[in-house]
C-alpha cells in the first residue's frame, strides 16, 4: 500500500504542468536516468566544492610569509649586541681571589708603578703598589712597617748596604757597605737568596711561580712585593720574624722560655 502511494506521488510530481511564461527564462536542468531533477549539490561544479578550505589554507600561508619576512628585516636592521671589554675605562676588572678577606681593593688604570720616585723613610706609594701585587688590604699596615725596618722603602737596597738618606729623590742611592754577609738579601722587603735562588733552593716557590730566580730581578719594587707575597702565604709574616734568626730579638718572655 506504502508503495503505491510513493509511485502516485512521483506520477504526478513527473507530470504536473507548471503555466510558463515567455518572457521568465528558467535555468536549463539536466534529468536523471529515473527521471527526477537533479539536486542542487549535484549541480555544483565538482572544482568549487573545496574552495573556502583552499582559500583559508592559502591567507594561512600568507601570513606565515608576511611574518617571516617582517621578523627577517627586523633581526636585520638591529644593532649588534655591545661585547663589553675586561678593562673598562676607568676600571681594571679581576678575578675574585678564593677567600673574600683576600679580595684586592679597587684600583683604577691612572696608578703605574713605573712613576715612583722612592725616597729614604716614604712608604706614600704602599696602598697602590702592594694592591696591584695582590696583598690584602688589611696587612698592608704590617707590610709597610716591615719594609721600613728591612730596606728603609728603597727599592734597589741590597744587604748591608748604606744609602745616601734624607728627604732627596737620591736618598735611596746606595754610598757604601757596613758588612758583606748577606748580599743575597735584595729589594724592598730584603728576600735572602735561600727563597729565590735555585742553587741554594731547588724547590723555591718564588723562581718556580714567578721565574724571578735572581737577585737583579727582585730588584724592582713591584717584582719584590709580589715573591713576597708567596711567602705570606705560606707562613704569613714570619718570614721577616728577627727571632728566628738572632734570638736577642726575641720578645722577653720568650728568651726566658728558652
Amino acid at each position: 500500500m506504502g508503495s503505491y502511494k510513493a509511485l502516485r506521488r512521483s506520477y504526478r510530481l513527473r507530470n504536473i504542468r507548471i503555466p510558463t511564461d515567455p518572457k521568465i527564462k528558467r535555468r536549463e536542468t539536466t534529468t536523471r536516468i529515473n527521471g527526477t531533477r537533479s539536486s542542487r549539490s549535484d549541480r555544483k561544479a565538482s572544482s568549487n566544492r573545496y574552495r573556502k578550505r583552499r582559500y583559508c589554507l592559502a591567507c594561512l600561508v600568507t601570513a606565515l610569509a608576511i611574518l617571516s619576512v617582517l621578523t627577517l628585516t627586523a633581526s636585520a636592521s638591529a644593532p649588534a649586541p655591545t661585547v663589553l671589554p675586561l678593562v673598562t675605562e676607568r676600571l681594571a676588572l679581576k678575578m675574585l681571589p678564593s677567600r673574600f678577606s683576600e679580595r684586592e681593593p679597587i684600583r683604577t688604570d691612572g696608578f703605574d708603578p713605573a712613576l715612583i720616585v722612592y725616597r729614604h723613610g716614604d712608604i706614600s706609594w704602599l696602598p697602590d703598589l702592594a694592591s696591584l701585587a695582590g696583598w690584602p688590604l688589611d696587612t698592608h699596615k704590617e707590610l709597610g712597617r716591615i719594609i721600613l725596618r728591612e730596606s728603609g722603602a728603597c727599592e734597589t737596597r741590597i744587604g748591608g748596604s748604606r744609602v745616601k738618606g734624607g728627604d732627596g729623590p737620591d736618598s735611596c742611592d746606595i754610598i757604601g757597605y757596613a758588612e758583606l754577609t748577606h748580599l743575597s738579601d735584595v729589594g724592598l722587603t730584603q728576600l735572602n737568596g735561600i727563597v729565590y735562588d735555585p742553587k741554594r733552593n731547588p724547590n723555591s716557590a718564588i723562581c718556580r711561580e714567578l721565574q724571578l730566580c735572581t737577585r737583579e730581578s727582585l730588584r724592582d719594587g713591584l717584582n719584590n712585593l709580589k715573591a713576597a707575597l708567596i711567602l705570606y702565604k705560606l707562613n704569613k709574616f714570619e718570614a721577616w720574624n728577627a727571632c728566628n734568626w738572632d734570638k736577642t730579638k726575641c720578645p722577653k718572655q720568650k728568651q726566658d722560655g728558652n
